[in-house]
């Protein structure tokens, strides 16, 4: 069984679903969040859900459009979900002007987990420019972190980056931000890259791979192939690519039926 993480624009809240084929949904919680902030001034975008080696159901999201906190809430039967922790990933620097799109995977080097997100800062962010590069810190346990770093920086401006795993290689999957999704920018889609290593470099930059204006990609293994599902917000609805090699990809959207209004989905396999 596949779940999926995701949040709407409207509530700005958790939703899950469930899936046998990682294609077609149903929505748990007949379709009402699972989690919501908003009575304490927070919000929910970008889950991105995972389990331990315990069977604990976490979810990391952005807590706030301007924040330099990243939101944490567990569950341990999908149901009932309980705040652990606004994660202060950029410690106490006040020129931190967002912390977005948290994600997680492992260093299968040293067995530590590897949260990455994207970050601007206010001294480099001019006439609403913002400077977003992807960050980095690592944990074994979420509840100390080590200092933030910078994990990937092509030269421009990147957002919501999601890595897996596959036979030594880390792949990984961004939004080129360039142009701030203007109609005049020849950006504003998603690349991909790979490493050897898990905190990079990360070489073999892609072409634009998704249409103009898409973002929140999320990388998922299934047999031999990688998928890559995005939300394709130009023309407001829910995409999908193939690919055996990481290179070259076919279109999968017309076999997607995803819920209504979804935004930047997680979509992982789930064992129970």
């Amino acid at each position: 069984m596949y779940i999926m993480s995701y949040s709407k624009d409207e509530t700005q809240s958790l939703y899950l679903a469930s899936s046998e084929d990682m294609f077609h949904w149903k929505d748990l919680n007949n379709g009402a969040p699972v989690l919501d902030l908003k009575d304490q001034g927070k919000i929910i975008r970008d889950p991105y859900w995972f389990t331990d080696n315990q069977g604990l159901f976490h979810v990391l999201f952005t807590d706030n459009w301007n924040s330099t906190t990243i939101g944490h809430a567990v569950s341990r039967d999908l149901h009932s979900f309980e705040m652990e922790s606004f994660i202060p990933v950029m410690g106490d620097n006040s020129d931190v002007a967002n912390c977005w799109a948290p994600e997680v995977f492992m260093d299968h080097e040293t067995n530590e987990y590897v949260l990455i997100w994207s970050s601007s800062f206010y001294s480099r962010n001019t006439d609403k420019r913002i400077s977003n590069r992807i960050f980095s810190c690592r944990t074994v346990d979420f509840k100390s972190f080590s200092k933030p770093r910078k994990f990937f920086d092509p030269g421009h401006q990147v957002i919501d980056a999601t890595v897996t795993f596959k036979n030594g290689i880390y792949y990984m999957a961004f939004k080129d931000e360039r142009g701030h999704n203007s109609p005049d920018s020849p950006y504003c889609a998603i690349r991909t890259a790979i490493s050897t290593k898990a905190n990079g470099p990360y070489y073999n930059i892609s072409a634009l791979l998704t249409p103009w204006r898409s973002e929140g990609p999320i990388l998922v293994q299934h047999n031999s192939d990688f998928y890559m599902f995005y939300d394709s917000f130009g023309d407001q609805c829910y995409r999908g690519i193939r690919s055996s090699d990481f290179e070259n990809w076919t279109d999968i959207s017309d076999q997607m039926e995803f819920p209504e209004n979804c935004k930047h989905v997680c979509i992982r396999e789930y064992k129970m």
